[in-house]
């Protein structure tokens, strides 16, 4: 099929060569050859016939460029129809490939069907060996309490025994496909690395040479990053792995943190924590009217992570009252007793909230009330609240409350 369309175009160049050639013989071989006039009473004469024969050419020549152009377009259509079969060709190979490859698929899925039944009769340890891993997942998952970081949580020494127990069998899920449980195995990951994190805050309370506890930070570190890597959308861990960089590490990390908090509001826009997280940083850098803005948008939202923990929600009420109270003071004037009074109300607030970490609220509240002298290192947040006569008894019930309640 080629060498024929091949043999046809040459033929029509051939062709039309061959009458441009002839064609330009005709029409110019006369006029080279015409004897010159050889009298001045015959040059009008011959300038009249020049003329005429000028004209009769253009003429020649405007019909030469037809056939020429008529002879380009049905080269062109040649071409065409030579590329219409070449992409006829092309896509019947094609098609013929992915025929040869889909039966190649299906032949090696036989063979595989055949070899996983050759394995399981042989080592029937292989047939559950799923459904052992899940089992596993499982019982590593149920150990550790579903809160984040920054909890309190206190673990029994026959949970600590059950964790270091299982966590020697989680190396053994690197030998497996475990690519249907990736989200139950980075959840262990992150539980272990939590694990970790909370025994080095714990013991290096008790240790003032944290130092020597090195190898349960580092510990505690791999495994957040190890449960990001197995899952990037773990929204959970990426907040734990910001919280480890603002908290535990020496010294925080503002920058790298940040990045972690954005990650997991991106995976889980619908959060509370990223947000909670994010405003503290920003509140620390001065700019408490961001942290504000981020705690407002914080407050739209239902779920503290995955789902609802109302004792979250008088946490985040208080970094706002902390806030609005620095706030007011780079104001003066009216826009500075709006910012008190919403501190106020928010105090108030959390005063009458039906749950919250009541001894943390109690002891931030007393720490924020205390002058610069009285703490040692800076000004409380909230100490403004006591300089505004207005506020004075209010801001003595809700001590009184908070207080009772811790």
């Amino acid at each position: 099929m080629k060498s024929r369309i091949i043999l046809v175009l040459l033929g029509i160049l051939t062709g039309i060569g061959a009458v441009a050639i002839w064609t330009s013989g005709v029409l110019w071989w006369p006029l080279r050859t015409k004897p010159a006039a050889t009298t001045t009473s015959n040059e009008g004469e011959s300038y009249k016939e020049k003329l005429e024969l000028y004209g009769k050419r253009a003429d020649d020549l405007e019909r030469l460029l037809s056939l020429l152009l008529a002879g380009s377009t049905i080269y062109a259509l040649a071409v065409g129809y030579n590329a219409y079969q070449q992409s006829k060709d092309t896509t019947k190979k094609l098609e013929d490939l992915e025929k040869d490859l889909k039966d190649l698929k299906s032949e090696a899925e036989k063979h595989i069907e055949q070899l996983q039944s050759r394995i399981t009769r042989s080592f029937p340890l292989f047939t559950d060996l799923d459904f052992a891993i899940s089992t596993t997942t499982n019982k590593i998952l149920r150990l550790f309490p579903h809160l984040d970081l920054s909890e309190q949580v206190n673990l029994s020494a026959q949970e600590k025994q059950q964790i270091l127990f299982y966590e020697k069998a989680t190396a053994a899920f690197e030998f497996f496909e475990t690519h249907s449980l990736r989200a139950e195995i980075s959840g262990i990951y992150r539980g272990l690395g939590n694990f970790y994190a909370r025994k080095f805050k714990q013991d290096s309370a008790a240790n003032p040479q944290p130092s020597t506890l090195q190898d349960d930070k580092d510990r505690a570190l791999f495994y957040l990053n190890y449960a990001i890597q197995q899952d990037d959308k773990n929204s959970n861990a990426l907040n734990d792995r910001g919280y480890f960089a603002l908290e535990i590490e020496q010294p925080a990390q503002p920058v790298k943190a940040k990045g972690d908090f954005l990650s997991s509001l991106k995976a889980n826009p619908e959060q509370q924590r990223a947000r909670y997280n994010l405003a503290l940083i920003e509140h620390r850098a001065g700019n408490f009217n961001e942290s504000i803005r981020i705690i407002d948008l914080a407050l739209e939202k239902k779920n503290w992570q995955e789902e609802p923990i109302p004792e979250r929600v008088p946490d985040l009420r208080y970094n706002r009252a902390c806030s609005l109270a620095c706030a007011a003071r780079q104001v003066q004037g009216t826009k500075q007793d709006a910012h008190l009074e919403s501190a106020m109300s928010e105090l108030e607030k959390i005063a009458t909230a039906a749950a919250a970490d009541w001894k943390n609220i109690h002891t931030a509240l007393e720490a924020d009330l205390k002058t610069k002298q009285q703490r040692g290192d800076a000004e409380g947040d909230l100490t403004l609240l006591l300089h505004e006569q207005t506020l004075t008894t209010r801001l003595k019930n809700v001590r009184d409350q908070i207080a009772a309640k811790a």
